[in-house]
C-alpha cells in the first residue's frame, strides 16, 4: 500500500505541474533567456553584448508589451500554422 500512496503522489504533482508548462513565457522567461543568450555569443562580438546588457534585456519583452496594449497586435504575435496549409 506504500506503493500506491506515492503513486497517488506522483499523480497529483503530474496533474498539477504539467498544465503549467504549457502556458505562456511570460516576461520573466524572456528576461532570463536573453541574460543566458548573452553569455554564450562568441567572443569577438560578446563585450559589445555584454556592455549593452541592461538594454537587450530591457527590450526583449517589447513584443509582449506591444501584444497586450495594442488589440490589432495580439493576432499578428502568434503563428497560425493552419493558414499556410
Amino acid at each position: 500500500m506504500k506503493w500506491l500512496k506515492k503513486y497517488r503522489l506522483l499523480k497529483l504533482i503530474s496533474i498539477t505541474t504539467i498544465p503549467w508548462l504549457f502556458t505562456s513565457w511570460g516576461f520573466s522567461a524572456h528576461i532570463d533567456l536573453q541574460a543566458v543568450a548573452i553569455t554564450i555569443i562568441p567572443q569577438d562580438i560578446f563585450p559589445f553584448f555584454k556592455h549593452n546588457e541592461p538594454e537587450f534585456i530591457k527590450y526583449s519583452v517589447t513584443a509582449d508589451r506591444i501584444k497586450d496594449t495594442v488589440p490589432e497586435e495580439a493576432e499578428k504575435y502568434y503563428l497560425d500554422l493552419n493558414s499556410t496549409c
